[in-house]
């Protein structure tokens, strides 16, 4: 075998393994916009510093408490998105930290386009420390403060319409219309995938 032949045949059989592997990855769809859970952790990272304050009260003890997150990260796993974090919570009378894991929402609106990762569910007990013993005030939702989801254009964004210049002087007009479009969470990645079709516009008199 030609050094050349050998050459055509290793491209051909690492290109055959890695569509075969983009296929078993992410299915058979015509599109894939792939959202990773790197991303958003960066994203997480440009927002910076999260904290929060309130009030507390217990029997005629009354106060203010403060919380920050730290070392906060989303966890992707099989069709679920795991929101990771730890709390430090200070009462006036006590600092600890509290290891949280809630639950995100991960939604795709066709109508907007728009891929949606929301906090749904992460609570921490806060605690004030009296006689030596823990009691818990209440249970903070951390939802209720991160109520804003971050948003992510999906498949969407293709051209609508495409052009084609004929030999004779002609133009076909192709238009295109994602369909079938769903959402799936793998370890690592959400995928949004849809079907393209494709359909020829009837020519203009």
């Amino acid at each position: 075998m030609s050094n050349t032949i050998r050459s055509v045949f290793f491209q051909s059989l690492m290109i055959f393994l890695f569509f075969g592997a983009s296929q078993r990855m992410y299915g058979s769809n015509d599109l894939s916009v792939v959202l990773s859970e790197n991303t958003l952790n960066k994203l997480l990272k440009a927002v910076g510093e999260i904290k929060g304050e309130n009030n507390y009260e217990l029997m005629l003890i009354k106060g203010k408490y403060t919380w920050k997150l730290k070392q906060t990260e989303i966890l992707l796993i099989n069709d679920t998105a795991l929101f990771d974090t730890d709390v430090e919570i200070e009462t006036g009378m006590s600092t600890y930290r509290d290891h949280v894991r809630g639950l995100m929402s991960v939604l795709y609106d066709p109508k907007t386009n728009q891929i949606a990762v929301k906090l749904v569910d992460a609570v921490f007990e806060l605690k004030i420390q009296l006689f030596g013993k823990d009691f818990t005030i209440k249970k903070v939702q951390l939802a209720d403060y991160l109520s804003t989801p971050f948003l992510f254009e999906g498949p969407s964004t293709l051209s609508q319409q495409m052009d084609f210049p004929m030999p004779d002087g002609t133009i076909k007009k192709l238009k295109v219309k994602p369909s079938a479009t769903k959402l799936k969470i793998v370890p690592g990645n959400i995928l949004v995938e849809t079907q393209l079709n494709f359909l020829q516009e009837a020519e203009k008199k």
